[in-house]
């Protein structure tokens, strides 16, 4: 039997309630690599989070029960319902 993921949170920062703390710490450890160095600048973060409070950009965090969490950058998204019975 495959082991299920179960997600425990998810976190959708907009540009309303986010912290800029928070979404500091998200995009650093999405972009980071394992030697530590990272994929974007502190300047290019500090862009993403403009854009984010600006709502033209939004961050999703994911945090499952088991495994490692993910993070997404989108600008738009929708949910489509899948009835697994069929």
């Amino acid at each position: 039997m495959a082991n299920k993921i179960i997600i425990s949170r998810v976190i959708n920062f907009d540009g309303i309630t986010a912290k800029t703390e928070d979404m500091t710490y998200i995009l650093k450890r999405m972009s980071s690599r394992s030697d530590s160095s990272a994929y974007w600048t502190d300047q290019q973060i500090n862009s993403l989070i403009k854009e984010i409070k600006n709502s033209e950009l939004s961050l999703m965090y994911i945090e499952p029960s088991f495994g490692a969490e993910g993070a997404f950058l989108y600008k738009n998204y929708s949910f489509e319902e899948i009835n697994p019975k069929n």
